[in-house]
């Protein structure tokens, strides 16, 4: 018999991740106490799954089947009722938070209780709760039916056999996990609202238009951070030494804080941890920087030519921006 999970608040999140736990095999009852949310969230389902037909990433009778999977509720206590993973997906607010954890405490089961905050830090959610050991973070990336990872934060009463089911769910859901300390924004959002600020500042200040800086970073950085992520993408496109030189003339060049080279890359560059060149930086090599680029060449000549067969997304739903507005 296939284990029941449970999906609170049928908004973007809540029903992308209900496909998502279905089309994997998990009997999922969807929740919400709108009942027009419910019935907007299986026509989003409907259409997302003909999506993925229609792009013959699923099978017609595998999309019938995540269908069936799925049952929807207004009630609370009936939709969580033997349920072994609870995922709460209602909005970023703490008050809205500790008082669905409060009700889940009593009625829950012995369930995991995961939440998607992904600003509120677990603990503050799990703190006086009888279930304490049980909540634990599961922040989601929207699409969640398609982007892989989820974030798991457990807090520091989250006990340890709970962050090992929790992953253990997740990847049976297809997702790759990531384990984070239970810090502000977590790892997704501190790193992507820095990126975005600073994006939102050159547009400010003039720098270029938001197509130019929109297309300088999804064909360069994002681009690479998709075969590699930031650290091990650094490892690979220059020494540490190069880094460490950069970021000190962008911070005496601006001032600014956030160019300030770290500690950690400064004793790097001491301790001669300077990237594939030398066998180590944030990653020990056992492979020849020649192996290594030849399939990270591989994987980035593959992604360069889907682009190229999807067209220019950057260009996907927006009028032609043709100037940046005046700066400072």
């Amino acid at each position: 018999m296939a284990k029941k999970v449970a999906v609170i608040g049928a908004g973007v999140m809540g029903h992308g991740i209900a496909q998502a736990f279905a089309s994997s095999g998990f009997e999922t009852t969807l929740i919400d106490k709108r009942p027009k949310a419910l019935k907007t969230a299986l026509g989003r389902i409907r259409d997302n799954l003909s999506t993925l037909v229609g792009l013959k990433v699923m099978g017609a009778g595998d999309a019938k089947s995540t269908l069936r999977r799925i049952a929807t509720t207004t009630r609370l206590a009936e939709g969580v009722a033997g349920a072994v993973f609870i995922q709460e997906t209602i909005p970023e607010d703490l008050r809205l938070k500790r008082n669905l954890f409060e009700t889940l405490d009593e009625i829950g089961g012995e369930a995991i209780l995961g939440s998607n905050a992904a600003t509120i830090p677990i603990r503050e959610i799990a703190a006086g709760m009888k279930a304490r050991k049980r909540i634990i973070g599961a922040h989601w990336v929207s699409p969640p039916y398609l982007v892989r990872v989820v974030e798991v934060i457990p807090s520091r009463w989250t006990a340890p056999d709970v962050t090992q089911q929790t992953r253990a769910f997740l990847r049976r859901a297809g997702k790759v996990c990531v384990v984070c300390r239970d810090i502000p924004g977590k790892i997704i959002l501190r790193i992507q609202f820095a990126m975005l600020n600073e994006a939102i500042h050159l547009l400010e200040i003039g720098a270029a238009s938001a197509e130019d800086i929109d297309a300088a970073v999804r064909l360069s950085t994002g681009l690479k951070m998709s075969v590699f992520g930031p650290l091990k993408g650094t490892d690979f496109t220059s020494t540490h030494q190069n880094v460490l030189n950069g970021m000190t003339f962008l911070y005496n060049a601006t001032g600014d804080k956030k160019y300030r080279p770290s500690r950690l890359l400064k004793n790097n560059v001491k301790s001669g941890r300077l990237g594939i060149w030398t066998g180590k930086g944030w990653y020990d090599y056992a492979e020849d920087y020649k192996t290594l680029a030849r399939q990270r060449d591989r994987i980035l000549i593959k992604a360069v030519a889907m682009l190229g067969q999807i067209g220019d997304l950057g260009q996907f739903g927006a009028r032609k921006i043709t100037s940046a507005p005046a700066g400072d």
